[in-house]
Formats: structure tokens, C-alpha cells, sequence
């Protein structure tokens, strides 16, 4: 795709930029929850925004353990824009993207536990990851996917592709990355199914197959040749643009901890790795024993999650980070967070 300046964008796509920019303002104006605050949206943003995108983004380094995570955020005109694009056009056209129930990630009412749930009590598991799943996705690629599922014009779906992407690819923190990837993604899930289909029918099988995003994940009732399936799949991937991370591909029997998108399988009921709970009880005690400075310390120090950054409003994020945690437990499994309810409750009102 070519790159064009500002002018050339006004001359060429002029009316697409300017309904836009109605449609944008008139949304936020309907949905005024949506937004932080009123920020109006003119032709020139989209003008500046379409002719380089390098001043829109902010590079985020989210360190966590021993890894590192990198996102790019838009800034909040360009969030706005996309978020527009993500309610008013990719969930409007949701039926037309024809989403297997295999796709579990960021879909509307679906979330990590109906991911989880088809793997519950399974003999083996195999977790498997796509590498580079976002950046891995071009600009021509979302191009193509508005093109084939959305019936939009060349210059319409022109515009679109370049207002969801960062350096011609997606970026991996704007609101419609996620929606976009799984489009992206479906011939995977089409290809893995026809798969599993034949396979389950030949073998007496119910092989289950989840993805969110770019973690997949299959489980079996009965022993298999799990390597030939893997193979497969490998092949499955590279054939529609991807690449398998052939390091996190793992086979996990029911003797082992089976967790799926971080949630315990191994039995009839969702459950949280025993460490995972420790861990947060023993901060919590730390907090109500020596303080909750003391605990913050020891969070940084072994490195237990988000690291909190010196700042004055470190206390507060402390707590908002201690509350996500428990909230995530006791959604998954309401007997182990109990406990930590009552111990974070007390230490609120002592503090």
C-alpha cells in the first residue's frame, strides 16, 4: 500500500474522512460512558493520524517476573476513534465474522472460564502458542478482512486498516486489536476444526479445541498420537500467516498441574494453583503484621506481579492490584478466595 500525505488523503478520501469524523462525535455524544472525557474529533486529527501514525502512540514496558511486555497505546483521540470502530462497526458486524465457539477471547459475554471449561477433567492437555500473534498481523491483512467479511469499499476499508494499525501492523493495547486478530485468525480455528472433526469421528473421539487469542489449547478423553496432531496444527498455522512458538508447546497429562489461561483442570470444578493463593495470603498477612509498606517491599521484591513504582498514589495502586487479584480468584473458585476477602477487608479498615 502506498504512503500518502496529508493532501493527497484530503484530496482522495475527503468525504470517507469527514463522515467519519460526524460519526465519531455523534457516537460519543450517544455514549457518553465510554469516554474519559469530551474530546471533539476534526478532519484535521484523522488527516494527521493517516499521514503518520508515530506521534499517536506511546510504547508501555509492562515487567512481570523474569519477562517483559511491550504495548503501544493510542493516545486518547485515536483510542476514541478506535473504540468507535470496535461498538459501531466491529460488534454491529459481529454475525457477518461467523466466530466458531472455539474463539473465547475478547468476544462479547465470553471470557477466560469458557475457555477453561471444555478442558475440565481431561487426561492430557496440549497448550500450544502463536508467536508474535499482533505484530504478526499487517495493515494489508486487516485490509483484506474488512474487504472479504465487511463488503466495504477499497477506500473505506483503505482508511479503516490504516486507523487500527501502528507501523503497518496491530498494535498490541489499542481497543480493536484484539476483535481484529481473531478475524485475522479464523481460518485457523476453520482449518483445526475440519481437523478434529475427521479425527473424532475415525478414532471415537471428543478431542475439545479452545484459542484465546494466541494461546490454543486441545484436551482428550483418550489416549492419542499427540504428536502427529501437533504437527499438524503447526503446518494449520503457518499456512495462514503465522508462526507457532514452538517453545511453549506443551503435553500435559492429568497426573501433572493442568492449567488453562491460568486456571486449574485437573478436576469437575475450576480451581487456582495452591502457590498462587499462598502467595497472595502470605502478602496480605505481611500488610496486616508489619504494615503495608513492608508489603509492598516484599511484592516488588519477589516480584509477584505488576511491580509498583515509586510514586505517591503507590498505596493506592498497591491495593487496586490486591483487590483485581482476589476479585479473579473468587469469580474462578468463590471457596479459595474467602479467606483472602476477609484478610484484605481487615486490612482496609485498619488502614
Amino acid at each position: 500500500m502506498l504512503i500518502l500525505n496529508s493532501k493527497t488523503y484530503l484530496i482522495k478520501y475527503k468525504d470517507i474522512i469527514s463522515l467519519l469524523s460526524y460519526k465519531v462525535n455523534e457516537y460519543f455524544s450517544n455514549h457518553p460512558e465510554l469516554i474519559e472525557k469530551k474530546h471533539p474529533i476534526n478532519d484535521k486529527l484523522f488527516l494527521r493520524y493517516l499521514s503518520s501514525d508515530e506521534k499517536f502512540y506511546k510504547k508501555i514496558i509492562i515487567r512481570q517476573k523474569d519477562k517483559e511486555r511491550c504495548l503501544y497505546e493510542p493516545n486518547i483521540e485515536i483510542k476514541y476513534i478506535q473504540k468507535f470502530i470496535l461498538h459501531s462497526i466491529l460488534y454491529k458486524c459481529i454475525k457477518k465474522y461467523n466466530f466458531t465457539q472455539n474463539v473465547t477471547g475478547f468476544l462479547k459475554d465470553t471470557n477466560i472460564l469458557d475457555n477453561a471449561h471444555p478442558h475440565l477433567n481431561k487426561i492430557v492437555i496440549i497448550k500450544m502458542d502463536i508467536k508474535d500473534f499482533f505484530p504478526t498481523i499487517t495493515r494489508t491483512m486487516i485490509f483484506n478482512a474488512f474487504r472479504r467479511y465487511n463488503k466495504f469499499s477499497y477506500e473505506y476499508s483503505y482508511i479503516l486498516s490504516k486507523l487500527v494499525t501502528f507501523n503497518n501492523s496491530l498494535p498490541q493495547g489499542a481497543p480493536t486489536s484484539p476483535f481484529l486478530a481473531n478475524i485475522c485468525a479464523k481460518g485457523i480455528d476453520f482449518k483445526i476444526n475440519k481437523l478434529l472433526e475427521t479425527i473424532n469421528k475415525n478414532n471415537n473421539l471428543d478431542i475439545k479445541y479452545t484459542r484465546f487469542a494466541d494461546d490454543i489449547t486441545l484436551s482428550f478423553d483418550k489416549k492419542f498420537n499427540y504428536d502427529y496432531i501437533i504437527n499438524i496444527i503447526y503446518d494449520i498455522i503457518i499456512s495462514e500467516g503465522f508462526f507457532p512458538n514452538y517453545k511453549k508447546t506443551k503435553v500435559i497429562k492429568n497426573s501433572q498441574c493442568q492449567k488453562v489461561t491460568g486456571i486449574v483442570v485437573n478436576h469437575d470444578e475450576f480451581r487456582i494453583e495452591a502457590k498462587e493463593i499462598k502467595k497472595i495470603d502470605f502478602i496480605l498477612m505481611i500488610w496486616n503484621k508489619y504494615g503495608i509498606s513492608d508489603a509492598i517491599k516484599l511484592w516488588n521484591k519477589h516480584q509477584l506481579g505488576t511491580i509498583i513504582i515509586d510514586n505517591p498514589n503507590k498505596k493506592q495502586q498497591f491495593k487496586d492490584i490486591l483487590k483485581g487479584k482476589i476479585s479473579y480468584f473468587d469469580m474462578v473458585n468463590p471457596n479459595q478466595s474467602q479467606k483472602l476477602k476477609e484478610l484484605f477487608q481487615e486490612n482496609i479498615i485498619k488502614s
